[in-house]
């Protein structure tokens, strides 16, 4: 199970020893946690409780993790914000009764907490001892057991009115406000971890694309420091028409390109161009990443520019061929090669196939 860690601004000072909590009881259950911060208080991307229900939406609906792990202040705040999502199932759970009866009888995918409630000494403790009731037994088995069945059935009643009464989560994205959006998923760490998504976002913090091992990432602003720290795998574009990028980007791993016009040298070997839709849910019709940068990053911005009327978007298409030249690709390495291997391979399988 991938379990996101959500931590409200009003509690950020906090996030370390949570997340030290959670992954102990994760890690001994053999579930995976990832920490979407806030991180500290002193973080310049402030997370509010209305930011904690659209990231907890976006990270459920898309399947990037299984559960959430948030709260608040009192924790009804993000157990409110959550559960204005679509398909999200939020409970407050305060001791460890609460996790185990909400993952027995209620099976949700979230929970809240109220992290300056009772949070003195040993806190640590408690919270352990919550996630590992939360955790720890198969969730749905009913309590007491014999009412297992009828709870299973008022779960499914309650999806189906969740279903009926809210809209699907790209409605939703479309018509919240932008700049809340843009505040909620495009702080520090923006696309952290990725591993096939494809993203586009006006601005990121911090850390940018850290540990990405796949997808492809188009940023139409400015970036903050380390970007591309440990990225293994997919492709990044960053608007960089005042040539500051490079100095931001972490070199390590990764090479920063100019996107050219064309398809690039070598692109009649290419197994596919970008297609402006995806082809299905694990083609998102980006195309070989080798070749036909120009048109794929024009092809997300016209995404972007569908999606969500972006004015930023659309002053680029309106001056596109002097902007092409502002974007840089950022290609980790590694990932060149295997990419260049594979080609051979599919080359040599081809001759051989003509014999």
């Amino acid at each position: 199970m991938k379990i996101a860690l959500i931590t409200e601004n009003s509690q950020a000072a906090k996030n370390g020893l949570i997340h030290d909590a959670l992954t102990t009881v994760a890690d001994e259950l053999g579930h995976e946690v990832h920490n979407y911060g806030m991180y500290t208080a002193d973080d310049a991307a402030q997370v509010t409780y209305p930011m904690v229900g659209l990231l907890t939406g976006i990270l459920l609906n898309s399947r990037a993790v299984d559960f959430v792990v948030t709260g608040c202040g009192t924790g009804s705040d993000s157990m409110l914000a959550a559960n204005a999502m679509p398909g999200v199932f939020c409970g407050l759970v305060i001791d460890p009764t609460d996790a185990f009866l909400f993952a027995q009888i209620n099976d949700g995918n979230a929970i809240a907490m109220p992290y300056a409630k009772g949070f003195g000494w040993a806190a640590e403790l408690n919270l352990q001892d919550c996630y590992r009731k939360l955790f720890e037994n198969e969730a749905g088995a009913g309590y007491p057991r014999e009412r297992a069945e009828l709870m299973r059935k008022n779960r499914g009643f309650l999806a189906d009115l969740k279903a009926a009464s809210t809209h699907d989560m790209l409605t939703v994205l479309k018509n919240v406000d932008q700049d809340l959006l843009r505040a909620a998923i495009a702080g520090e760490r923006f696309a952290v971890r990725n591993s096939g998504a494809v993203a586009v976002v006006e601005g990121t913090g911090d850390h940018g694309c850290e540990y990405m091992t796949g997808g492809v990432v188009c940023v139409l602003g400015p970036t903050g420091r380390n970007f591309a720290a440990g990225m293994s795998g997919g492709i990044a574009y960053v608007y960089d028409p005042e040539r500051r990028f490079e100095k931001l980007c972490n070199l390590a791993q990764v090479d920063v390109l100019d996107v050219q016009p064309g398809d690039g040298e070598g692109a009649d070997k290419s197994w596919g161009r970008p297609q402006q839709r995806g082809v299905s849910v694990e083609n998102f019709g980006m195309g070989d990443p080798l070749y036909h940068d120009a048109e794929r990053v024009k092809v997300l911005v016209e995404r972007h520019l569908l999606h969500t009327g972006s004015a930023r978007a659309k002053g680029l298409l309106d001056d596109w061929a002097n902007e092409l030249k502002n974007f840089r690709k950022v290609m980790p390495r590694d990932y060149a090669r295997a990419l260049k291997a594979l080609e051979e391979e599919r080359e040599q399988a081809a001759m051989e196939a003509a014999e």
